[in-house]
């Protein structure tokens, strides 16, 4: 059977999605590269003369140039003092500008201050004598902080009538107080318990006042846990010993395996306060990006771009006359990437022409004009991973304007005629400032819609869910060049490395690439589906959500019970990337059909992939593998529940990863359906990474001619 989308595509879809509101970032190898870009920016922004020398020999650019050179020889010491000035208080320094040096400047200075892969055997070695005890002061903080937090929220559930009484009895708030309050301390079971309450996923948990609870009971255990040092000690000097065998292993041949130990012991290490210096360290030198996603400017603009044509009325005051105009707009909003290294940028431009017939009245006088009013307006907007902003936008606009009448009695009109001919420059002049107060508030009015969408999306379906499952990418940076947009992203939290190499290249400028690790998907999978429980209905309502409709395979059979799957607390969904092929693995630990309940079982499945014409096929090598964990085929039987649940899961589970998957290209959503169909031009799965681009069937053949149709705006 051959389907239009697979679910490895459509995942990809939904990350595609987000980029239309996240807009991304280009990837530094080199800090020394983005102190030398933000440094030649304040150059160039500064120009020559004595204020950039002044400036210059204030900020010590010149030694500043001098340890560039130098790399990672650069002295510390003198970087050090350089971003002393740049911190200092003249007036100024908190120019954009200067501040982009100083954030790289204090990003190189951290690199440069982390231990080199060299040295780090050595570093671990000696950490083992370096153990930090809990200090007294740092217990009876988090007690304080949690007792803080418990009557935060308390006072704002007791204010919230019925709803704050059902968080109450949900969270069993009551005996969340009464452990509290006990004498001899509250049981640590209980807390971590009633800790897993806060983070369910429930519509409302994301709040600061919930999240705040949760994670000052889990700061509170683990340091009354940990309150003995000696246990603690010997948790550390175990942690170090294992710590410096992996990464060893990892260095010769990294596996998902030796990433989820080594993510798993700088995690306790970080939470714990502990070798701060090696496990920056070794994410330095073995945690990568592993997401990049680059959106040409065209594709960026297709959803934007729009020509105008419609007549306006408008009513304006102008050297005291009451003016009504009627008449045709014609013009068009274009959008521009602009060239931003630390956030993406975008520029909307909205240019045109208004004929407008024009009737004033001024006394006992009626004027009769025809004017032509050339405007332009630009409104900026800033993409971060907080969301977008936008500045006010700013526009010119220059006005013509023709009086053929005046009709009144003779001597007004003689005298409106004089006056006409006196303030006719100055009528022009307001009637252009009106003009552009009205363009403003359109562009301003129609950027807004869009941008309360955008903010609402990433805010509500990317932002929030991440927080409330310890699943925020630890970097996700956003960038612009004047031809691509791109995201970078670290999926990882703190117990999670990211990819263990870089990223494979993609050759060609294409509209839309995609490079994806395995470790992207396996980690955003673990914070998002670890131990958590999903019916079928509660899937068919996420997928709405999501998506805006429910895919057919989805819609619910009348032939078919309820069911539902408790994914397995580690690894719950994985996927791997290698030899032009793609394999899923899903591990539930619970499963329920109708009123029967099932034990652990995992479901694999295998795809071999292939580019065609426009798209791809992804064919299924061989049957789904249903297995109990620990299973070894010819030594382990299965039980009869066993043998039923494999049953059931190859129903449920063939009916989502098919025979054969099929896609004949890619048409974007909304507004971006403009752009075209995209055909897929690569298709790579290998060593961990699967890297994909499209491009328009169509396709201008290169950057120059898109600059000589106006579609790219070189200016600031």
């Amino acid at each position: 059977m051959t389907r239009s989308l697979s679910p490895a595509t459509w995942m990809l879809c939904l990350v595609l999605a987000s980029a239309c509101f996240v807009a991304p970032a280009a990837a530094e190898d080199h800090l020394t590269e983005e102190v030398r870009a933000t440094l030649a920016t304040v150059d160039k922004w500064l120009g020559e003369g004595a204020t950039a020398k002044g400036w210059g020999k204030y900020l010590k650019s010149k030694e500043l140039r001098e340890q560039l050179g130098k790399g990672e020889k650069a002295d510390k010491v003198v970087l050090q003092a350089i971003l002393k000035q740049y911190k200092g208080s003249a007036a100024g320094l908190n120019k954009p500008q200067f501040v982009a040096v100083r954030k790289a400047i204090e990003l190189w200075i951290t690199d440069l201050s982390l231990l080199k892969k060299a040295e780090l055997a050595a570093a671990i070695a000696k950490a083992k004598g370096t153990f930090t005890p809990i200090s007294k002061e740092k217990s009876a903080k988090s007690k304080t902080d949690l007792n803080a937090a418990v009557k935060t929220l308390g006072a704002y559930l007791s204010r919230s009538g019925a709803d704050g009484a059902g968080w109450k009895k949900y969270l069993k708030f009551d005996d969340l107080q009464k452990a509290l309050a006990a004498e001899k301390g509250p049981d640590l079971k209980v807390l971590a318990k009633n800790a897993k309450l806060y983070a369910a996923k429930h519509k409302g948990l994301s709040l600061p006042k919930f999240k705040q609870v949760r994670k000052a009971i889990e700061n509170y255990v683990k340091v009354a846990d940990f309150a003995d040092d000696e246990k603690l000690k010997k948790q550390y000097a175990e942690i170090l010993g294992g710590l410096a065998k992996e990464i060893s292993q990892y260095e010769k041949k990294p596996t998902d395996k030796l990433s989820e130990i080594i993510g798993a012991r700088l995690g306790w290490l970080e939470k714990n306060g502990q070798a701060p210096a090696i496990v920056g360290s070794v994410r330095r030198h073995y945690s990568s990006r592993n997401l990049f996603i680059e959106v040409g400017a065209d594709i960026v603009a297709a959803g934007i771009d729009r020509k105008i044509d419609r007549v306006i009325t408008r009513r304006s005051e102008i050297l005291g006359t009451d003016i009504t105009s009627t008449g045709p707009l014609k013009g068009g909003v274009t959008l521009h990437l602009v060239p931003n290294r630390h956030n993406a940028e975008l520029k909307m431009v909205l240019k045109g022409k208004t004929h407008t017939n024009n009737v004033g009245y001024n006394g006992p006088v009626t004027i009769y004009s025809n004017s032509v009013t050339s405007f332009a307006a630009t409104k900026r907007v800033f993409v971060s991973d907080r969301g977008l902003r936008a500045i006010p936008s700013i526009s010119k606009a220059v006005t013509r304007s023709n009086v053929y009448d005046i009709a009144g009695g003779r001597i007004a009109t003689n005298v409106a005629w004089d006056r006409v001919a006196q303030s006719k420059s100055t009528a022009e002049y307001q009637g252009a400032r009106n003009a552009e107060r009205d363009v403003n508030r359109q562009l301003d009015s129609e950027a807004d819609v869009l941008l309360t969408k955008a903010n609402r999306n990433f805010q509500e379906k990317f932002r929030k869910p991440l927080i409330a499952r310890d699943g925020l990418p630890r970097l996700l940076r956003f960038s612009t060049t004047e031809e691509t947009l791109n995201i970078v992203t670290e999926q990882a939290n703190g117990s999670q490395l990211g990819a263990p190499d870089k990223a494979p290249t993609i050759k060609g400028s294409n509209d839309i690439a995609v490079r994806v690790h395995q470790s992207m998907v396996n980690n955003l999978a673990a914070s998002m589906l670890g131990g958590r429980k999903i019916t079928d209905e509660g899937l068919r309502k996420e997928m709405i959500n999501l998506t805006g409709k429910l895919p057919e395979k989805l819609k619910e059979k009348e032939d078919e019970d309820p069911w539902s799957i408790t994914f397995a607390r580690r690894k719950p969904v994985t996927v791997a990337f290698d030899d032009d092929r793609f394999i899923v693995t899903i591990r539930g630990r619970r499963y329920t059909s109708g009123e029967k309940s099932f034990m652990s079982m995992n479901v694999t499945a295998e795809y071999k992939l292939a580019k065609t014409k426009n798209g791809m096929i992804a064919t299924r090598q061989g049957d789904l593998k249903i297995f109990p964990p620990g299973f070894v085929k010819g030594k382990t039987k299965l039980s009869i529940r066993q043998q039923t649940l494999r049953k059931i899961l190859e129903r449920r589970f063939g009916s989502l990863f098919e025979q054969k998957f099929e896609s004949h290209g890619m048409e974007l959503p909304g507004n971006w359906k403009k752009a075209g169909k995209l055909k897929l031009d690569h298709l790579a799965s290998r060593a961990g990474w699967l890297s994909l681009a499209w491009n328009r069937i169509n396709k201008p053949a290169n950057v120059a001619e898109r600059k000589k149709k106006g579609k790219i705006s070189t200016s600031r």
